[in-house]
């Protein structure tokens, strides 16, 4: 399975700052993170605009505030 999480905010352990990105998954796995990253046609696309994304790790959190992503096939 692939997955593309598209435009959202990402914070990584590499960089100081934040940067808006694409985060490409295949297989459960980071395959590359990037802008404009292109996804096989069968992979699931989730909108992150406006969301903060940490690669390597998960977290839920609910706020009155909080947004989810909605996947969508791309």
């Amino acid at each position: 399975m692939t997955t593309l999480i598209r435009g959202g905010l990402v914070h990584d352990a590499v960089h100081r700052d934040a940067c808006k990105a694409d985060i490409l998954l295949a297989d459960g796995k980071i395959a590359a993170i990037g802008t404009d990253l292109t996804a096989p046609a069968d992979a699931v696309v989730f909108d992150a605009d406006g969301l903060d994304v940490f690669p390597g790790f998960w977290a839920r959190t609910r706020t009155s505030s909080s947004r989810t992503a909605a996947p969508s096939r791309s």
